[in-house]
């Protein structure tokens, strides 16, 4: 790190946002902006190993070194330089990590779980087993909900099958399913998950036209799970 000049956040904010050195005009302004390119630029080659390290995996236990002297009190103008270069390595490390693969370690739970992250459409429609437009045609109560037969008028998923299309929901939902009710569903893949549907005339049609659209490109995208 630079131990020369010291300088303040107007000079780090400077180098930051890439602004150019300002003109020195004789109040050492330049000098002070050269040190905080210089201290930025070591800090960011650091926190690039750091990364590379950290996405490299574990490495073997080493002993810890002895504990080092203790340091003489920083001068006020170390202390302040240090509280800048503190915000800057806030800054510089979010982009030196973020092509290591570490981010995407901190977007997920380390379990493999989903959290709070949502699907895409084509995440949505990959990991739909039915998806119909159609007319319900009875329901029938079985243990533990309620089996909704469905005309199907057209079908997105799968793209040939019956006339006919069966799936179960929750009893509680059978006030969604009353007989002659027209319906766009989607059922998901995995029993657990509730069925998407829609009834109302302006959601039907939104729902198909979104759901048509991100069918091809759910060919290629894998199914992450439920969720």
């Amino acid at each position: 790190m630079n131990t020369g000049e010291p300088y303040g956040s107007d000079e780090l904010m400077a180098v930051l946002l890439g602004e150019p050195a300002p003109r020195d005009g004789g109040s050492g302004t330049a000098a002070r902006y050269a040190a905080a390119e210089r201290d930025l630029a070591v800090l960011g080659t650091q926190l690039r190993l750091i990364g590379d390290a950290l996405a490299a995996g574990p490495r073997p236990a080493v002993p810890e070194p002895p504990a080092p002297e203790p340091a003489a009190p920083a001068s006020p103008a170390r202390r302040s330089r240090w509280r800048v270069l503190a915000l800057a390595a806030s800054l510089v490390g979010a982009a030196a990590l973020a092509g290591t693969g570490i981010m995407w370690s901190v977007a997920r739970p380390p379990d493999g779980g989903h959290g709070d992250a949502k699907p895409t459409h084509e995440g949505i429609m990959a990991c739909a087993r039915l998806v119909v437009d159609g007319t319900v045609n009875r329901t029938e109560r079985v243990a533990p909900g309620l089996r909704v037969v469905l005309d199907v008028e057209r079908r997105l998923k799968p793209e040939r099958g019956p006339r006919q299309a069966v799936f179960l929901v929750p009893g509680k939902d059978a006030g969604h399913y009353p007989p002659g009710a027209r319906v766009v569903v989607r059922v998901s893949r995995f029993p657990g998950e509730g069925v998407d549907s829609y009834t109302a005339a302006a959601d039907r049609a939104a729902a198909w036209e979104w759901m048509s659209a991100a069918l091809p490109g759910s060919r290629d995208t894998e199914c992450s799970g439920p969720g």
